[in-house]
Parts: structure tokens; sequence; C-alpha cells
């Protein structure tokens, strides 16, 4: 691919080199007020006349604008094409690197998770046995109740809090960006192009939903986020990096 780097400048005109000539035409064909009615045949041939002279002058003069206006859809499309061209790799690094940050950052979250998960049950089971080797030694000193009481006491501990491995960049923080799809789709379009997958949907999402609308089912999942539940439709949430 082979990007221009040398700078184009292109003068566009907004109007036609003859427009002050043509605006002296235009006020003098719009001098005379239309009548409210046509009351006599006099009046019918004078405004036919009249009419017929501002309708030719469309017809040769339109055709000066039209070209302005061709030019200058032209040049628009030039410069868009080069903004295009311009911005296209910068684009797709920064989706890509955006959505590489966003896996990492979940990836990390789901381990910090299941270790936070891991640690709270090993917890709980050495606070059990210390609970159960408690009662034991109150019921062999005869406390039978109190080791009752001991067994029927409620084992409270504080959540495990683990720190994020994430490093904390400077200006760089992640928003929770609820998504949906179609239950099994693992293509990156969640399966929403695949008529297969999408006839399978319909068959089970309520009847809301029937044609499968995506907006109408966007608007649910990013309103009720984790709490809504669709049949057929898979939700989920993804981490977005934002820059501050």
């Amino acid at each position: 691919m082979t990007t221009a780097t040398a700078e184009t400048t292109v003068l566009v005109s907004l109007e036609p080199a003859s427009r002050a000539q043509l605006e002296l035409e235009r006020s003098t064909l719009l001098g005379r007020n239309l009548p409210a009615t046509i009351t006599t045949p006099a009046e019918y041939e004078a405004l036919a006349a009249e009419q017929a002279r501002v309708q030719a002058f469309i017809k040769r003069v339109k055709p000066e604008f039209d070209e302005v206006c061709d030019a200058a859809h032209t040049t628009w499309k030039r410069a868009t094409a080069l903004r295009s061209l311009f911005f296209e790799g910068l684009e797709a690094f920064n989706a890509r690197a955006r959505s590489l940050l966003g896996t990492f950052k979940a990836d990390q979250d789901r381990l910090k998770r299941e270790a936070e998960l891991r640690i709270a049950e090993a917890e709980r089971r050495d606070a059990e046995a210390r609970r159960a080797a408690e009662a034991r030694a109150l019921e062999q000193q005869g406390h039978t109740a109190l080791a009752a009481a001991v067994l029927e006491t409620e084992i409270m501990r504080p959540p495990v809090v683990l720190p994020s491995s994430v490093p904390d960049v400077h200006g760089l923080h992640f928003q929770t960006a609820w998504r949906w799809r179609i239950a099994g789709a693992v293509g990156p379009d969640g399966g929403k192009k695949d008529k297969a997958l999408r006839k399978r949907a319909a068959a089970v999402v309520p009847r809301s939903l029937l044609d499968l609308d995506d907006a109408a089912i966007t608007a649910q999942v990013t309103s009720m986020r984790s709490t809504v539940k669709i049949p057929g439709i898979e939700i989920y949430s993804e981490q977005v990096p934002v820059r501050r």
C-alpha cells in the first residue's frame, strides 16, 4: 500500500463565477409579486409568459450550480478518502490494542476472583475444622450444651480481597460494557449474521424479540445488564479500556 505524503490543496468554488450577473437576472424575474388569483385572460397570458421566463432561467442556470456542487462533492470524497487512508492503520492498531488490553484485564480479574474463592473456601474449611475440634473438646469435658452451641455458631469471616495484578497505567481506566451473542456462537459478530443460528434462536426467544430485533435486545442488555435473562441469547460483559 502506498501512502501519499505530499500535501494536496484543492480550490473549491461554492458558486458560479458569474453569480453577480445571475443574481441581477434573478432579482429582475422576482421583481413582480404573484397575484392572489387570476381574474382575467390578460393576467393569465402575462403570468404564463413570466412563468416561461422563470422556467427558462432555471433550466439555463441550474447546471452551473450543479457543476459547482459536483466539483465540491468530488473534492469532499477525495478528502474523506485521504482521511480514511491516513487513519486506517492507526484505527486498526487502536482497536486491536484496546481488545488486547480488555482481554488481559478480564482474564486477570477472572483469575483473581477464582483465587479469592479458593482462599475463602480453604479458610472456611479451616474455620469449620477448628469449630468442630472446639466442640469435641467441650463435649469431652462434659459441656454438651456448650459444644452444641459452638457447632451452631455461624462462621463469620471477612471477604477475601486480593490485590490486582493489572498495572495501574496513568490515564487508562476500564468500563464494563455489556454485550450479547446468540447462544453457541463463537464468531466475532456473535452469530448475528448467521442465518442458521438466528433461526435456531428465534425458536426460543420471547415473542417480543421473535424477529431477533438487535436494537431491542441491545437496549435490554444495556439497561438490565447481568440481570436480564433471554432464552437463546447469551449475555456477557467486556472490559473496555477508556482514556481519560
